[in-house]
């Protein structure tokens, strides 16, 4: 799966950005200067959906979308693989 989209959060406002790559930079409607030091998300949605995108979230839990649903999908970081991952729920 190629990576065809950045998520950048702005750190003073929290506000999400979905941008196309290469991204170096990012000004926020804020006025916050956000430089993009990226890690990789992989989402795993329980309606089946997969995507891959990179983050410049430092967060160790992180929340974003479904890109095919629209519902909120927890992640959290992974330091073993380097990456956040969607977190399983356990019933």
């Amino acid at each position: 799966m190629k990576t065809s989209v950045v998520l950048i959060t702005c750190p003073s406002c929290g506000r999400e950005k979905k941008m196309l790559p290469p991204v170096e930079g990012y000004r926020c409607i804020c006025g916050k200067n956000i430089v993009t030091k990226t890690r990789r998300l992989f989402i795993n949605c329980e309606c089946g959906a997969n995507a891959k995108y990179l983050t410049n979230s430092s967060d160790r839990l992180i929340e974003t979308e479904c890109p095919v649903c629209g519902q909120p999908v927890a992640c959290e970081w992974n330091a073993k693989k380097w990456c956040y991952q969607t977190i399983r729920s356990e019933l």
